[in-house]
């Protein structure tokens, strides 16, 4: 029987549970073992795309853990591997990923969890799934899969993702979500098809995974979702976000408060009182509000509901209030139709606003989005314009981040960087570099010294 769970003697045997062999049919002892003895096994957990998918899988981490497994660093110490993957941008990734594990381990039982469509299911037959919807399943589908069985979970589980078992990946980092789907109605996006429509979590839940995540020493709090500034307009017409920041921040101890992407049409109804929040001591001057086009009427073909000048009242808003905030925004390149000067109008909005950080895409039909019907740009073109807008936001990111040089402040360390250097931030989430004796949650002082167009270079000081 110990054999027939192919872990040797770290198994332990559980008797009240082997005690059920005895009634069974000879024919299902054998099976049923393998089903009744406890495998402890060793998981390796890989994870892609967004802090949705970063926190759930904290939680699996968390409710493997609890359950008797064990996470290992990779997957050559492993007995099964878990891979979170993300699809909003496409399967090609995550395809890519699942057949490089598969031709380097393939023996070894592979269950993918993540953003789950039927195109990857299609494209991977022989594999085990767990789709978003289902995390809480995790134990069962891992256990399943060690016992040899095709395991394909979607589509059962609960809407609410916490509050539950977590192991971190960074103990000064709580990322906490705030709600799940999206109800926007974007079409270049497969989010609302994966993900489902929007479920905003109770803000006494929220709040109480906020302290949760204090009391285990987390000095960050990243309150994350497909759209952080739709919270609660499932509920009503307006945005909770506002109250949800002011109670967050007025919560005891010493942390900061990370509010994650705002679409700029849920934000802008709501832009005085986000401003008047985010002025709050413990949040960091950061928004991430992604632009996606500075085209009218591309921003129209996609959907988005806003205007650029909606998008940039919102930036002119926050830098009157919050001068040296750090812009974070989305453009993609190459949308159906896009022509030339629409594209230009992308780069003058880039020089307008200046972000601090600029993640360009170029765009990917997604299958049964209304844009992959539309007229479609060849891949050289918007590789080409990517390639400009790279080299904008590089020459521009150089320019900000050297108005930092001589700057002296506080910095969060948050996790240990490369050479034996620290990665911390400055109140307005700048990553700055230092070498030094201190620890992640640490607060230290520092002088910035140098700069990239990625982020600012310093050294520790005392005063």
């Amino acid at each position: 029987i110990r054999d027939s769970t192919n872990m040797g003697a770290k198994a332990p045997l559980n008797l009240s549970r082997i005690k059920q062999l005895a009634t069974m049919p000879s024919e299902d002892k054998i099976y049923n073992a393998r089903h009744l003895l406890p495998v402890m096994a060793r998981v390796f957990i890989r994870t892609f795309g967004c802090s949705v998918n970063l926190s759930e899988s904290e939680v699996m981490a968390g409710l493997l853990s609890k359950a008797g497994h064990t996470l290992v660093k990779g997957p050559a110490n492993a007995d099964l591997m878990l891979l979170n993957v993300c699809t909003v941008k496409g399967e090609a990734k995550a395809i890519r990923e699942i057949m490089s594990l598969r031709r380097r381990f393939p023996v070894l039982p592979l269950l993918v969890a993540g953003c789950i469509t039927p195109e990857l299911v299609r494209a991977c037959p022989g594999e085990s799934f767990l789709s978003t919807h289902s995390i809480s399943f995790v134990v069962r589908a891992v256990e399943g899969a060690l016992q040899g069985r095709r395991m394909d979970i979607r589509e059962v589980g609960s809407l609410v993702k916490i509050n539950l078992p977590r192991q971190r990946k960074n103990c000064v980092v709580g990322v906490v979500p705030i709600s799940s789907g999206c109800n926007n109605s974007c079409t270049y996006c497969s989010v609302r098809a994966v993900k489902g429509s929007l479920f905003s979590y109770r803000m006494d839940d929220v709040l109480r995974e906020i302290k949760n995540a204090l009391s285990s020493g987390c000095s960050e709090i990243w309150l994350t979702s497909q759209d952080t500034a739709a919270y609660g307009t499932d509920r009503q017409k307006k945005s909770l976000l506002p109250e949800l920041i002011s109670e967050a921040a007025a919560l005891r101890g010493s942390f900061m408060i990370r509010v994650g992407m705002m679409g700029p049409k849920t934000a802008y109804p709501v832009l005085d009182e986000l401003v008047s929040a985010f002025s709050c001591r413990k949040v960091f001057k950061f928004i991430h509000l992604p632009v996606q086009s500075g085209s009218p009427r591309v921003l129209g073909l996609m959907g988005r509901g806003y205007s650029p000048g909606m998008f940039t009242d919102i930036v002119d808003a926050f830098r009157r209030a919050l001068p040296r905030i750090t812009l974070s925004t989305d453009i993609i390149c190459g949308f159906p139709t896009e022509t030339d000067a629409e594209f230009m109008e992308s780069m003058e909005l880039v020089k307008r606003v200046q972000p601090g950080v600029l993640n360009i895409s170029r765009f990917q039909a997604r299958p049964g989005t209304a844009a992959e019907r539309m007229l479609q740009i060849h891949g050289r073109v918007s590789k080409e314009r990517s390639r400009k807008l790279t080299a904008l936001f590089r020459r521009l990111a150089m320019v900000w981040n050297m108005q930092w040089v001589g700057w002296r402040g506080s910095i969060l360390i948050d996790e240990k960087g490369k050479d034996n250097t620290l990665v911390g931030r400055n109140d307005f989430y700048r990553p700055v570099i230092v070498k030094g004796n201190a620890q992640p949650g640490q607060r230290v002082r520092v002088k910035i010294t140098g700069a990239t167009s990625h982020d600012l270079r310093g050294e520790i000081i005392r005063n």
